[in-house]
């Protein structure tokens, strides 16, 4: 087993917030200071003012989604069928209360991937399983030994920044690079499941790792070879439980052509040029 360490209690891991990347660099303008002098979020005005590109997950945001939007649903009926009625409520006020309180739910669930997901980037930065109570050792400690036993003499990349050559940034989570065996590209997904039978990965995430793939690598598409993509689906709820998906050659190239159309689509939606 491998060793473990405590991890920093303070430590800035990656967010999910950031959608604007230089366009000459790639590096992050997740904000800006605004002209009162207060910080504050990116906005598409700002990108076409300072000639930022969006991320990869920004554009594929202009495809419809129908595996979260049945979640958002079912996590709203679930609200109004639990929340008690306050005396002398209405139907809009409880129709309201009850909308709030299911995006409170969300963003619990998105608060403890999150802090999993941090745990797994400072793990794979430090080689060693990182963890703030002893109980985090059980959710990451088994894909840490599944990615040790999986991809030997790998070098691993901890949120490497894609170069922004094809009109969009983005950070991987995980990417690694072999001597004589082609490169990989990982993304981690933390999600609250406990049926390892359960689907999990869908068209949009195979999308996700083709666009990395096609910023990361160009040499290995002139010379017809395909970079390798996963994703790894963590549980969030069950210690121990995770489920891998690799993408095949022909997934990865139909991924990049769906990416492709969604990004014309959203340069001419969003009226937008770099």
């Amino acid at each position: 087993m491998a060793i473990t360490a405590q991890a920093p209690k303070q430590k800035e891991w990656a967010e999910e917030g950031g959608h604007w990347y230089c366009a000459k660099t790639g590096d992050a303008r997740y904000e800006i200071i605004g002209a009162n002098g207060v910080k504050r979020g990116t906005t598409l005005r700002d990108a076409r003012k300072h000639h930022l590109v969006p991320s990869v997950t920004t554009i594929a945001q202009i495809e419809a989604k129908p595996q979260l939007t049945r979640w958002l649903i079912e996590q709203a009926a679930l609200a109004c069928i639990t929340l008690p009625k306050m005396p002398g409520e209405n139907a809009t006020d409880f129709m309201a209360r009850a909308i709030d309180d299911s995006k409170q739910q969300a963003r619990a669930a998105a608060a403890r991937g999150s802090y999993l997901h941090g745990l797994m980037e400072e793990t794979m930065r430090t080689g060693r399983v990182q963890f703030n109570q002893e109980s985090d050792i059980g959710y990451i400690q088994p894909v840490f030994d599944w990615l040790c036993v999986n991809f030997p003499g790998y070098t691993w990349n901890v949120e490497r920044t894609i170069p922004p050559t094809l009109g969009y940034g983005g950070k991987v989570d995980l990417t690694g690079t072999h001597p004589t065996l082609p490169p990989v590209t990982i993304d981690y997904k933390c999600k609250d499941f406990d049926d390892p039978k359960k689907k999990l990965a869908y068209d949009e995430h195979c999308t996700q790792l083709a666009a990395y793939n096609r910023a990361l690598y160009p040499e290995f598409y002139l010379n017809a070879r395909t970079p390798r993509g996963l994703n790894i689906f963590i549980s969030s709820t069950k210690p121990g439980l995770y489920i891998v998906h690799e993408w095949t050659k022909e997934d990865l190239h139909r991924g990049w052509l769906a990416f492709q159309a969604m990004q014309a689509l959203w340069t001419v939606r969003k009226k937008f040029d770099a």
